[in-house]
């Protein structure tokens, strides 16, 4: 609909001052912006629907009481706490397997085949 109304708008010759076309252009281009600010009301307002659907979906269970509260924060402590000690020692573990360079030559470590006497 309101393609139609630009074309029309493109296809009339200048019969008027080029003042009033450029009126007419910037009015029509409202008209797109307007439609275009309206198109993305409606998103942003469906996008935030199926955010509250998703926090409505968790919240069946029922509401939490503060003692179930802390349960799970603890929980998620122990985890955190856990995987932190695994990637630590795992660490550990590839550090130790670490072997120092040493010369192919002679076998020896502190200098290389290149620098090897």
């Amino acid at each position: 609909m309101v393609v139609g109304s630009w074309q029309k708008c493109a296809a009339r010759p200048l019969r008027r001052s080029p003042v009033g076309y450029v009126t007419e252009i910037i009015l029509h281009s409202q008209t797109l912006l307007a439609a275009r600010v309206v198109q993305l009301e409606a998103s942003n307002k469906a996008a935030s629907e199926r955010k509250s659907r998703k926090k409505r979906r968790i919240q069946n269970g029922g509401d939490l009481s503060k003692q179930e509260a802390e349960e799970l924060i603890a929980q998620l402590d122990v985890r955190a706490q856990v995987e932190g000690e695994m990637r630590e020692s795992r660490a550990r573990t590839s550090v130790g397997k670490q072997r120092k360079s040493h010369c192919r030559r002679c076998g020896e470590t502190g200098h290389n085949s290149r620098t090897c006497k």
